[in-house]
């Protein structure tokens, strides 16, 4: 598939972990992930992958409900523990 795209960015997105992506970009396979839930929780994920930090977990029950809970209640990567 790859030669048929040119120099179409290949994007995947969806159940990646930062282990995951960084295979599958380093393979060849793709170009960029994309993460959308883990972000809900994590608005600081760059953060967190750079650190080691463990990705709080999102609770999608409080997804588009309209309030704060769930998006902006998480502890930031500078709050949380390594996993150093």
């Amino acid at each position: 598939m790859r030669p048929e795209l040119g120099r179409t960015a290949v994007i995947l997105a969806g159940g990646l972990t930062q282990q995951s992506a960084t295979e599958l970009i380093h393979s060849g396979l793709i170009d960029l992930a994309a993460f959308g839930r883990p972000y809900i929780s994590n608005p600081d994920l760059v953060a967190r992958f750079r650190r080691g930090v463990p990705l709080t977990t999102s609770d999608p029950e409080t997804f588009f409900g309209g309030g704060a809970v769930g998006y902006v209640d998480h502890p930031t990567a500078a709050e949380a523990p390594t996993n150093a």
